[in-house]
């Protein structure tokens, strides 16, 4: 390593890294983090209203309460992920691998999922 990269340029990337503020990046994926939790509500809600109409329309009420059940089951999700992992953020690499764990929880409880649980149980 040090014969591709000259002392200089190490010492800058070094000077580099020293300056990163761990606080900015944890404000700034936490103004991120906020978006994408308003775009996932705005979308279940918009969801929801729509197995709203169908169920109306059709009198097939087991997709609605499947896609209510699902919302549901995700924001708990994510509340006990949240706790779990509040105190692993005071780093940056707490900081990443939370966000990544609520992405990977949001992306894995869907209606499959919910209907496998609800057949489990016997609804």
């Amino acid at each position: 390593m040090n014969k591709k990269i000259n002392a200089k340029d190490r010492a800058a990337i070094a000077a580099a890294l020293e300056s990163v503020k761990l606080s900015d990046i944890s404000s700034n994926l936490n103004r991120f983090s906020r978006g994408l939790g308003y775009a996932g509500k705005i979308t279940n809600f918009a969801d929801w209203i729509t197995e709203f109409g169908k169920a109306a329309r059709t009198d097939n009420w087991r997709p609605f309460f499947v896609k209510t059940e699902t919302i549901i089951a995700g924001n708990a999700a994510t509340a006990l992920v949240a706790l779990v992992f509040s105190i692993l953020t005071g780093s940056a690499l707490g900081i990443i691998g939370y966000g990544l764990l609520m992405a990977v929880t949001g992306a894995l409880i869907d209606e499959t999922l919910v209907e496998k649980a609800n057949k489990l149980w016997g609804i």
